[in-house]
């Protein structure tokens, strides 16, 4: 018998074609999925449908489609781009809200007593209750002293100052 009897034979064979017909049912399976999965992924990063629709082609070129379409593709999903846009704003409005020294517009803590940046006096100890105070409040807080500030120095110069009815 010869090699080509015996290719002959075999791909007559009923469970030979069979199988055969089961592969090709599969890898047609996996090339829908894979396209479909394409589609929906494209959809998920691109805005755009026309954007999506040619993706999705590029994406249904047999063999290579696929890692064309892994190479073009936008490498963070519309969720995830509108995420860190979120992300960026919440920090922005994190930073504008935090204390700022007023000599050097620096970022300065709550409990920080001298700018960090330029030393300019952040907060004094009130003369009669102690408490924290901020340079420039006319009066305390806690115990309505009034407060007579002398302008920003590196050493705090506060006294109490008699109230006037």
């Amino acid at each position: 018998m010869d090699l080509n009897g015996i290719l002959e034979n075999f791909l007559a064979n009923p469970t030979t074609q069979a199988f055969m017909r089961t592969v090709a049912l599969y890898m047609t399976g996996l090339y829908l999925a894979t396209v479909f999965w394409a589609a929906r992924d494209a959809a998920s990063r691109v805005f755009d449908r026309r954007i999506v629709a040619l993706l999705t082609l590029l994406a249904a070129v047999p063999f290579i489609g696929m890692a064309l379409y892994i190479l073009i593709r936008p490498s963070r999903t519309l969720a995830e781009a509108r995420e860190a846009e979120l992300a960026s704003h919440a920090l922005d409005a994190e930073l504008a809200r935090a204390p700022r020294c007023p000599s050097c517009d620096a970022p300065a803590e709550q409990d920080w007593r001298y700018c960090a940046h330029c030393s300019a006096v952040l907060t004094h100890s009130c003369p009669s209750c102690s408490k924290t105070v901020r340079s420039g409040w006319s009066a305390c807080p806690f115990c309505a002293t009034e407060l007579g500030v002398r302008g920003w120095r590196l050493e705090p110069e506060l006294t109490a100052v008699p109230r006037t009815a």
